[in-house]
């Protein structure tokens, strides 16, 4: 179930003797993304069905009835300071629980990043709290550069190696939220070479970043070694006097 409004949509199915309901919200703001989903199944019975099917094959599921929230922003951004191409980094941060019962149920968290040619910098699946990096992202200074944000609250089951009905269910909550900041701009891919940079956003939004530290300018290493010797040798005289 899809909610881009943050309300709350919730439904109950029946097939055969089995049931199953699920409710879930959704909510996305620039840098921040919440989602919500609870599901369950009772009198399960285990079965494949086709999906994804193309002109010519089909894949086979044994998946049970899913429950997700997907929530998404898409922003434009322009990063100064330099010329040429760099790389850029961001973190993504969870704060969430996700809990199941029954022997194939399954609840998560996942989040990704890519850009309008749908590369994708950050895929990942997760349970609780969670900090990941995306890989590095390369831009080209003073030049526009789009990436979406999606954030998934996922319960499912798999009946792959069930032998009999079952019951199941499932809560993700990361309402409490997916954030991305502490943007970070690279010289090289492998995410050496830190750069201070600027970053403007087409959404106005301000995202934390991260500058490398300031490294001191050699005069001032020089005055600041300068008066460590004195005080060194202050209290050498102090000490023989």
């Amino acid at each position: 179930m899809y909610d881009p409004t943050s309300s709350q949509d919730s439904l109950t199915s029946s097939f055969g003797d089995s049931t199953f309901t699920a409710s879930g919200k959704a909510s996305a703001d620039y840098g921040v993304l919440k989602t919500y989903v609870d599901g369950s199944l009772t009198n399960y019975a285990p079965q494949s069905y086709y999906v994804d099917c193309p002109p010519n094959a089909c894949s086979v599921s044994t998946y049970g009835q899913p429950a997700y929230a997907d929530a998404s922003f898409t922003d434009t951004f322009t990063i100064g300071g330099g010329a040429g191409n760099g790389y850029l980094v961001i973190q993504m941060s969870a704060d969430g629980t996700d809990s199941q019962s029954g022997p194939y149920s399954v609840a998560n968290g996942a989040a990704a990043v890519y850009d309008s040619s749908s590369n994708y910098y950050l895929n990942t699946g997760f349970h609780g709290n969670t900090t990941v990096h995306t890989s590095a992202i390369p831009f080209t200074y003073n030049t526009p550069l789009t990436l979406t944000f999606e954030g998934v609250a996922l319960w499912n089951i798999s009946d792959s190696d069930a032998t009999g009905n079952y019951d199941g269910s499932g809560t993700a909550d990361y309402f409490n939220t997916l954030t991305f900041g502490n943007f970070a701009v690279y010289g090289n891919p492998n995410g050496t070479g830190q750069v201070p940079f600027s970053l403007a956003s087409s959404s106005g939004t301000t995202y934390s970043t991260t500058q490398p530290s300031s490294v001191p300018e050699p005069g001032t290493l020089l005055l600041l070694s300068g008066g460590l010797l004195a005080l060194t040798i202050t209290r050498r005289r102090a000490h023989t006097s």
